[in-house]
C-alpha cells in the first residue's frame, strides 16, 4: 500500500456478507439525517463551530470542543443537555441511510451521539439493541447490537451529560476508549468479521488509529466509504487500515443490494475456520512416535496429533485416559455442549484429540475450531447439513470472542 490507488468502483468490495460483517458509522454517515429542530446533525468540527457561534467567540478561536462545551454549560448542565438533545435527537433519516441500516449487520459501531440507527429500528418495530460505552458488556452480545463508542444521546441526562458524552480532544478520546472493555470487544469483532465497512470517516476523527488494527489481514477486508470527491491525502492516511472508496453514502446504499453474497458451501473439505480431525487420514504417519517425540511432549508440551493417531490404541505416545474419554462421550451424547476444565498444561488439548478419536470411531464428524477465519458463519451453515457433528474449541474464550456460542449461530 505504498502508493494506494483512488477507488471509485464499489465492485472492489467483492462478495459481501453483512450478517458476518461490522458496520462502523462515522460522523459523515449522519449528515443526511434531520434532527428535531430541522437541521442536519453536525460532525465534530461542525459541533465545535456551533458552540463557538452560540458563545459569541471569534471564529478562529483555538479552544477545543471539550472546553467549549464546558463553557457553554456555565455550571448549568441542563443547558448543555437541552442543546445536545435538540441537535442529536433525529426525526427523519434518508433513503440511503435506511438502505444501509436495513442490512442484517453482525455488529454496528458508531462514534456518533445521535439516534439514527435507533430511530430506524423503532420505525420497523424492532428493539434498538443499543449499548452505550458506559454500559457493561453482556455475557452474550446479541447479533446486530449497536455500540456508541463516544456515548449516546439516548443515555444522556442533565446529571451525566459532561461525563457520558466524549467531547474531548483526540488524546482524551484515546484514553477513554483504552480503558473501556468495549474497545477490546471492537477489536475482537473486526478480527473475526468478513468485512469492516466504515462509512463517513472524517479527517477530524483522529481516534481511528486507536480503534483499528494496522493488521494486513484486517486491512484487506476493510473499506472506507467516503464522499464522491477523491482525497489522495485521506487515501494515504488510511492505506494501512484498508481501502478507501469515493462513492458516497448514496452510492454505497445503491450498490449494496447488488453486491454478490456468499454462496453456501457445497462441501466441508476446504474449511478454513475448522480442521477436520480424521483418525483414518491422520494415522498415515509412517512410523511410531520416537522417544525424542515423547520426551518433547512430556517436557515441552509439543503435541503432534498425527503421531498420537498413529500410536492409538496403544499408549506409546499418550495415555489413552479411556475412562475419562468414555465419560465425556456419554455427556456429549446427552448434552448440546460439554466443557473440559483443567489447569494450564494439564493436557486438555491432548484430551480433546483423544476424545475426537473415540467419537470418530462411533460415527461422529469432529472438527477443531481455528480462530481468525472470516467466513466461519458460512462454514457453520455448511456443517449444519451434516449429521453427528462435534466441534472442539481449544479455548472457551476464543469461541466467545468469535461469538460462536449464540444460540442462533451454532448448535454442536
Amino acid at each position: 500500500m505504498t502508493n494506494p490507488a483512488v477507488l471509485t468502483d464499489v465492485s472492489a468490495i467483492g462478495v459481501i456478507d453483512p450478517a458476518n460483517s461490522v458496520l462502523f458509522l462515522g460522523s459523515g454517515f449522519s449528515l443526511d439525517a434531520v434532527n428535531i429542530v430541522g437541521s442536519a446533525p453536525p460532525n465534530g468540527s461542525g459541533l465545535r463551530q456551533h458552540f463557538i457561534s452560540n458563545l459569541g467567540l471569534p471564529p478562529d478561536t483555538d479552544y477545543n470542543l471539550q472546553v467549549l462545551t464546558e463553557e457553554f454549560a456555565e455550571h448549568d448542565a441542563a443547558r448543555l443537555h437541552q442543546e445536545l438533545a435538540q441537535i442529536f435527537h433525529i426525526k427523519e433519516i434518508s433513503s440511503a441511510q435506511t438502505a444501509i441500516l436495513t442490512e442484517p449487520w453482525r455488529r454496528i459501531y458508531t462514534t456518533n451521539y445521535d439516534d439514527v440507527v435507533e430511530l430506524h429500528r423503532l420505525k420497523l418495530g424492532r428493539p434498538p439493541n443499543t449499548f452505550d460505552i458506559s454500559a457493561s458488556i453482556p455475557q452474550k452480545l446479541p447479533d446486530g447490537s449497536v455500540i456508541h463508542l463516544h456515548g449516546s444521546i439516548r443515555e444522556v441526562t442533565p446529571e451525566n451529560v459532561l461525563s457520558s458524552i466524549v467531547l474531548g480532544e483526540a488524546s482524551y478520546v484515546s484514553t477513554y476508549l483504552e480503558r473501556s472493555l468495549w474497545y477490546d470487544q471492537f477489536q475482537r469483532d473486526i478480527r473475526f468479521a468478513s468485512q469492516l465497512i466504515i462509512v463517513g470517516y472524517s479527517m477530524s476523527d483522529y481516534h481511528i488509529a486507536a480503534l483499528l488494527l494496522a493488521d494486513p489481514k484486517v486491512a484487506a477486508r476493510t473499506f472506507f466509504i467516503q464522499g464522491h470527491n477523491p482525497d489522495p491525502i485521506l487515501v494515504r492516511r488510511t492505506s494501512s487500515y484498508g481501502h478507501t472508496l469515493f462513492i458516497g453514502t448514496d452510492g454505497f446504499a445503491d450498490a449494496l443490494p447488488r453486491l454478490p453474497r456468499p454462496t453456501p458451501l457445497a462441501d466441508v473439505s476446504g474449511l478454513k475456520g475448522f480442521r477436520s480431525l480424521s483418525p483414518i487420514k491422520d494415522r498415515k504417519a509412517v512410523t511410531q512416535p520416537t522417544a525424542a517425540e515423547v520426551y518433547d511432549l512430556l517436557v515441552y508440551g509439543r503435541f503432534d496429533y498425527t503421531r498420537m493417531a498413529r500410536s492409538l490404541p496403544d499408549a506409546t505416545y499418550a495415555i489413552t485416559r479411556s475412562e475419562r474419554v468414555a465419560e465425556a462421550v456419554a455427556l456429549i451424547e446427552r448434552n448440546r455442549s460439554v466443557a473440559v476444565e483443567g489447569r494450564l498444561g494439564n493436557g486438555k488439548t491432548l484430551f480433546l484429540h483423544l476424545l475426537a478419536f473415540d467419537l470418530a470411531a462411533r460415527g461422529y464428524r469432529c472438527f477443531m475450531y481455528r480462530p481468525g477465519a472470516p467466513d466461519v458463519v458460512r462454514e457453520i451453515d455448511a456443517m449444519r447439513t451434516m449429521e453427528r457433528v462435534v466441534i472442539f474449541f481449544d479455548l472457551y474464550s476464543v469461541a466467545q470472542d468469535a461469538g460462536l456460542f449464540n444460540a442462533d449461530r451454532i448448535a454442536a
